[in-house]
């Protein structure tokens, strides 16, 4: 078995999608106001396509064999004004 994490393409958004979706199916039982249907929706789609194209953002595919098996989806944001800001070194 190979494990492969990399920046995800365009290419693997149905795969990301899949994942969403089984994440959601999972995350219901702790959060009822999830929208199963968000994720193959258009705003759902747009979502992660955006942040496949961004510079700002990005998401990660793992995967094994080839086969995604997971994923991660991140953005930069400027300090939320409700929130302290820290300095880190």
């Amino acid at each position: 078995m190979k494990l492969t994490i990399e920046r995800a393409a365009v290419s693997d958004l149905d795969e990301i999608l899949r994942l969403n979706h089984l994440l959601f199916q999972n995350d219901l039982r702790f959060d009822e106001t999830l929208n199963m249907g968000w994720t193959n929706s258009k705003k759902g789609r747009k979502y992660f396509l955006k942040r496949l194209k961004s510079r700002d953002e990005c998401v990660f595919i793992a995967k094994v064999d080839k086969k995604a098996i997971g994923y991660i989806a991140g953005l930069l944001l400027k300090n939320q004004y409700y929130r302290l800001k820290l300095n880190y070194a």
